[in-house]
């Protein structure tokens, strides 16, 4: 991929046009009472794409990784196979998402520059390395699994997120870095305003009507009810205020490391997408994402001084500030806030109880191996029937366990546990390792990308969103960031993408600079 520059105007100018035309063309489609956009609008947006891609040129590459980013947290999708009975987690079958197409066309590129000039940038393996095991174990687990086809669905799926973690591990350019940290603080803006705007006005705002949730979404709204008055909570484009809440808590931290270190007009922008992102998350009324993001926040804020992003005087104020702002939607969402811990969390509470002791009940009957991937849904009645049939009563489905350790546990036993937290760990380890010895950026990113993967981690105690392709995703791009910005070659570890100082001619002595 060049280096980090913007396309001329020209390539602007087309990329404008393309956008209009896109978008008039989805609205267009949309009103049609005869073409269900939702199979249609996917259609014509690629095409669409297709046609910035020629307008961008040797910038191809770069647009659709960035679209790569901006299209994550979209669930609409089409299936290839869809599998049946209905479940909710894990595969629902073999299908495509709009991210996929755009990770299709990063490798296109990629590809085709290895047949030509391309000068080559050193690359660790160490993240692949780390995420083999699990893949490799997950593929094993079709072996043993009551339904073959469903592991190989869902051991589909993790093949994917490996496709995104060799790309961002092994050609993400440190020149690369910059732009894709902006772009993922466009999506945070993105999603938490749309969530803001959900709650705000109780409305799915019709973007359903559009196509853009595809068959990620069945109903118009996500509502809850709090002492006999509906609650509306915001879910982005992800389809779920849960989904929103892991993928926004991945990113925050992020938001806030950069806004620390930030100057200038840039600073501004940060702190205007954290301050979105915190609204977005807040829209959710995820009592476990709120205080994920206190905890990890706080955490992040230690770690800042630590390493030298903060003086301990500008963190107490900093964190005044914060806290002086939490106080002040809590105490005016305090009714909304209280019936949110009140209404329902018994049933809340039980739900992921009895999921939870079915997990460690299959979990003792096969603890090396695991039931096989994706058959955590198909095991539960054998176990639970009584509960099964009253969830299929109330949600027509049973789902998953609400704690992504307990499933992974549960389908791929504690050998797969291991090697899943040994991937994690190898994040934190491979991050911190030499941190002080970074550029200020550098530290303030990486600091900020593992403080949002150990938030969304904490929330999948009672959640399993990093078991989605959203958050699959997201951590194994963060994974290949990190690797880029601290890499483990001894030769790499004291480069920084800082800006070099710049010396006129004049000579000085020894000692003096």
């Amino acid at each position: 991929m060049p280096t980090l520059s913007l396309p001329g105007r020209a390539s602007i100018f087309a990329v404008a046009i393309g956008s209009a035309v896109g978008l008039s063309a989805g609205i267009a489609v949309a009103a049609a009472r005869d073409y269900p956009p939702k199979y249609t609008l996917p259609a014509l947006a690629a095409l669409v794409f297709g046609f910035l891609l020629v307008a961008a040129g040797h910038y191809a590459e770069r647009i659709c990784l960035w679209a790569f980013l901006l299209t994550t947290p979209l669930p609409m999708h089409v299936f290839l196979v869809e599998l049946q009975p209905l479940h909710g987690g894990g595969s629902l079958g073999i299908y495509l998402q709009p991210p996929d197409f755009c990770l299709a066309l990063v490798y296109v590129f990629w590809i085709a520059s290895k047949l030509g000039d391309c000068p080559r940038e050193e690359h660790s393996w160490r993240m692949v390395l780390l995420f083999l095991p699990f893949l490799c174990w997950g593929a094993l687990s079709m072996l043993w699994a009551n339904a073959s086809f469903w592991a190989l669905c869902e051991w589909l799926r993790w093949v994917k997120v490996g496709l995104v973690l060799l790309y961002a591990t092994r050609r993400l350019k440190k020149s690369d870095v910059e732009s894709c940290l902006w772009v993922l603080a466009l999506s945070v803006a993105l999603q938490g305003g749309v969530g803001i705007l959900q709650a705000g006005f109780k409305s799915n705002l019709g973007l359903e009507k559009l196509g853009l949730f595809g068959s990620g979404a069945r109903y118009d709204a996500t509502q809850e009810i709090l002492g006999g008055v509906a609650l509306f909570r915001g879910s982005g484009l992800t389809s779920h205020p849960n989904f929103l809440a892991s993928y926004l808590l991945l990113l925050l931290p992020l938001l806030l490391t950069r806004s620390i270190i930030a100057r200038g007009k840039t600073k501004v922008l940060w702190y205007a997408a954290l301050a979105i992102g915190t609204g977005g998350l807040f829209s959710t009324m995820s009592r476990t994402a709120w205080a994920s993001f206190l905890g990890v926040g706080a955490a992040v804020l230690v770690a800042a001084i630590f390493y030298r992003l903060l003086t301990l005087r500008s963190a107490f104020q900093l964190s005044m500030a914060l806290l002086a702002a939490v106080l002040g939607l809590v105490l005016y969402f305090l009714p909304t806030i209280r019936g949110r811990f009140e209404a329902d969390f018994s049933e809340s509470w039980k739900l992921r109880k009895d999921l939870a002791s079915t997990a460690l009940d299959i979990a003792a009957d096969h603890p090396a191996a695991g039931v096989g991937l994706n058959n955590y849904t198909l095991i539960y009645p054998q176990y639970n029937p009584g509960y099964a049939a009253e969830l299929m009563e109330n949600d027509d489905m049973i789902t998953v366990v609400h704690n992504v350790f307990l499933l992974v546990l549960a389908e791929t036993g504690a050998i797969g546990l291991l090697a899943f937290l040994l991937f994690y760990g190898g994040i934190f380890a491979g991050g911190l390792a030499g941190l002080r010895m970074r550029g200020l950026r550098q530290r303030a990113a990486i600091l900020g990308l593992l403080g949002g993967i150990l938030a969304a981690m904490l929330l999948d105690l009672t959640e399993f969103s990093l078991w989605t392709e959203l958050c699959m995703y997201t951590v194994a791009f963060s994974a290949g960031l990190v690797d880029c910005l601290n890499p483990s070659r001894r030769g790499q570890r004291f480069l920084t993408l800082d800006p070099p100082i710049l010396t006129t001619g004049r000579s000085y002595p020894q000692g003096v600079t």
